[in-house]
């Protein structure tokens, strides 16, 4: 026994370096020990609220996350001072008014950062205490995401100009589900809208931030229900020994569904101007010009038909052409421009710029395209879409560094390949534009898995300032058509102007269905994931579009189909989507779920 009981003292000295091991981690949330006032307290009068806990706490990012009702003019400070959550409040107090201090997750014990969850504290500086409430969720009217961290409030129903004007009557702040709980509202009649709004004056000033509102008009209620319960004396059900009441409440209206978009911010101005080249140069606007604006050369000599203009993918930048050699070999040219701008009360109105334009040579460029235009020796360059494989979908287009003037449409020829024998095809030339023609597409009759080239000799094209093309060939294969999947979507209601979308796992478009009868059809499509979108397009526009506040205009409604559907190749998928009957907050679907939480 003896020898025992020293090798267990020379194993505790051996490991006397290792030092106590500590008990076991804290896992506990912070505990309310008292506060001043006390929570819930009536005829409160001072203006600092001290809330003390059983352990150290700290308060992350207070500024963001801790949301005080009614909304205050001036900043009050929220400290954490040892065990305590100190709020002081900069504002006079209201007479007879509900104050709630929502701190949700922001106050956290100091060592381990376990949070206190969702925690509201609320007094009121008169004798009543208001106990209504409002909740719901607030999704991106888009993408049905979840729009977590933006403010929701409520006005009363009578003024119809508060939000532009006026901070929030009572908010809170949705969570990371979107959901939001506005507490300790009067009877009354409300409206409810929701505000993406940093800068936190609580009322909406800036044409371009997240907004929502609810249509109708609010009166918050609350209901008491209750079970009751038998407990019986025997087993026969003859007597009974108790009721037992179940009594819980309700406050309502519940489950509102606030769906966020953003107002084009249409303000038009000047931006710049660009010349990256001597024979063309771009105009940007802050958006699309409402009207075409009138360019003009500045000096002694008249000036007409001096230029054309490209036709733009993005509608608010403008290129010009220089057609007068005159003007493009210089290297300053004085422009003058007309266009209507947007004054500081909305209103637009006619302005003229003066702009210099210089030549600017981009470092990197294997060829300088400011002494392009002088050197009719030097080939028309142009990029193409042409890969070995080609999807059945793709056009084949050439896209040219300058407008083309010139087509020898003999000179270019479309083969197709059956066994070793390359046959010539007919094709259509489009243009993008007559005027100004920058891209060739080619039309042709297409058949899954074959062979194709395309050859175009040299000097078949010819730009405006005289450069032709080298020349070039290439081949080309379709895809076959067991590489692909189709999917057929039927709707248990079909809606008048419907446009239904094929999106991928990152929510982006992929395909736009075409209808046959009743039935949405997607043809071709990559193996691979892919989910649903549906669009109601009340304006017929094709396209999905936002919401305008001040014509009470929401935004254009859409649903997803919930699930994940998996394309295979060579595969038919049918679904029927009952598209109406599914909550919106529950139709976006769970793998796009995942994929937002991560971002």
């Amino acid at each position: 026994m003896l020898t025992i009981i020293t090798a267990a003292l020379l194993h505790s000295c051996a490991n006397r370096g290792s030092g106590p091991q500590g008990g076991p981690k804290d896992e506990l949330s912070p505990i309310i020990v008292k506060s001043s006032p006390s929570n819930r307290a009536r005829l409160v009068s001072s203006k600092q609220i001290s809330i003390e806990f059983n352990e150290l706490i700290s308060i992350e990012a207070a500024y963001k996350n801790v949301v005080i009702s009614p909304a205050q003019k001036n900043q009050p400070t929220v400290k954490a001072i040892g065990k305590k959550a100190v709020v002081t409040l900069q504002d006079s107090l209201l007479e007879n008014t509900t104050y709630t201090i929502d701190f949700g997750n922001s106050i956290v014990d100091y060592n381990e950062k376990n949070v206190f969850k969702d925690f509201q504290f609320s007094f009121s500086t008169g004798a009543d205490f208001d106990t209504l409430q409002i909740s719901g969720i607030v999704l991106d009217a888009h993408t049905l995401k979840a729009v977590p961290n933006i403010f929701v409030g409520i006005y009363n129903a009578d003024n119809d100009t508060a939000f532009q004007t006026t901070p929030f009557m009572r908010m809170s702040k949705t969570k990371e589900d979107g959901s939001f709980v506005i507490r300790n509202i009067k009877e009354g009649k409300y409206k409810l809208y929701a505000l993406n709004d940093v800068t936190q004056t609580y009322f909406y000033k800036q044409i371009g931030t997240d907004i929502a509102f609810i249509d109708s008009i609010l009166q918050p209620d609350v209901h008491m229900h209750g079970k009751i319960d038998t407990i019986w004396t025997d087993s026969l059900k003859t007597k009974f020994d108790s009721l037992i009441v179940d009594a819980h409440t309700e406050y309502y209206p519940k489950d509102l569904i606030l769906k966020s978009f953003k107002e084009n911010p249409i303000k038009h101005f000047f931006k710049k101007c660009t010349r990256n080249s001597k024979n063309s140069f771009t105009l940007t606007f802050g958006a699309t010009p409402a009207k075409q604006p009138i360019v003009k050369i500045i000096d002694s000599t008249e000036h007409s038909n001096w230029y054309i203009q490209e036709k733009s993918i993005r509608t608010d930048s403008l290129t010009y052409w220089i057609t007068d050699s005159l003007l493009y070999k210089q290297d300053t040219l004085n422009l003058s421009l007309t266009y209507l701008k947007t004054d500081s009360i909305s209103n637009l109105v006619e302005k003229t710029d003066t702009i210099k334009m210089v030549v600017t040579n981009k470092a990197g460029k294997k060829r300088n395209k400011s002494n392009a235009v002088d050197d009719k020796n030097l080939p028309l360059l142009f990029s193409h879409n042409i890969s070995s494989n080609l999807e059945v979908y793709d056009t084949l287009s050439l896209n040219f560094e300058e407008p083309i003037t010139e087509i020898v449409k003999d000179s270019i020829q479309l083969f197709i390949r059956h066994d070793t024998l390359w046959t010539k095809i007919p094709f259509e030339l489009i243009k993008d534009d007559s005027l100004c023609t920058k891209q060739l597409k080619f039309l042709y009759k297409k058949s899954y898995g074959d062979m194709y080239k395309l050859n175009v000799d040299s000097a078949s094209i010819r730009s405006m300032y005289g450069r032709t093309v080298d020349k070039f060939y290439k081949t080309f294969k379709i895809k076959q058509l067991e590489e692909y999947g189709n999917l057929f979507v039927k709707l248990t209601d079909t809606p008048q102007n419907g446009i239904m979308e094929l999106i991928n796992q990152k929510d982006q478009w992929v395909q736009t269905a075409f209808m046959d009868g009743d039935e949405y059809i997607f043809q071709d499509i990559k193996p691979g994931a892919y989910y649903i979108r549906l669009i109601i397009d009340e304006n017929g526009n094709g396209k999905w579009d936002t919401g305008i506040y001040k014509d009470h205009k929401q935004a254009e409604f859409v649903y997803y189909y919930p699930k994940q559907i998996k394309i295979r190749a060579n595969w038919d998928i049918e679904e029927e989507w009952p598209y109406k009957n599914i909550p919106w907050e529950k139709q976006r679907p769970e793998e796009l779920k995942k994929n937002d939480s991560k971002k």
